[in-house]
């Protein structure tokens, strides 16, 4: 075995450790991320940025339960406030998680009201022992307008684990 292929073992095995660390029970979280990007179902065009913030709790070896509040902004004007929860699962430690949740959507204009649900896929990498960076994609399907208001995304955010 070369050098190269035992420095790669080394730190694949320091990154496992330190992630696996982060997702232990009773491990405290605190995010934030930015999604949308403007991947629809809708016919809408305009460019719609959401930004968020959440905390969560490891309940469980690798299960997250989080709580997140977003404001989405549709041309530098507030457009909608969510509010929900989700449950996320980190795989054997390694970063890939799945996470379901459900949340209340109120849109400012036209004063409508919605509830989705959103399964999501992603990977938490970790850039330090407690700072993480999480793409990660999602689908938040409503329950009001399932052609208009259901949509695709991509998140990116970052976590802070302690």
């Amino acid at each position: 075995m070369n050098m190269k292929k035992i420095l790669s073992t080394i730190m694949l095995a320091l990154v496992t450790i330190s992630a696996s660390a982060q997702f232990d029970e009773g491990k405290k979280y605190l995010g934030a991320n930015l999604n949308g990007f403007n991947l629809s179902y809708s016919e809408a065009t305009d460019l719609s940025i959401n930004l968020g913030a959440n905390a969560g709790y490891v309940v469980q070896d690798n299960l997250l339960l989080i709580g997140t509040l977003n404001f989405d902004f549709c041309n530098s004007e507030l457009n909608k406030f969510e509010l929900g929860g989700k449950i996320r699962y980190y795989f054997d430690d390694n970063g890939f998680f799945v996470s379901g949740g459900a949340k209340f959507v109120h849109e400012y204009i036209g004063d409508f009201n919605d509830f989705q649900i959103t399964p999501e896929i992603g990977y938490c990498f970790m850039l330090n022992k407690n700072l993480a960076l999480q793409p990660s994609i999602y689908y938040d399907m409503s329950f009001s307008d399932f052609t208009e208001k259901s949509r695709l995304g991509l998140a990116v955010g970052l976590g802070w684990f302690f």
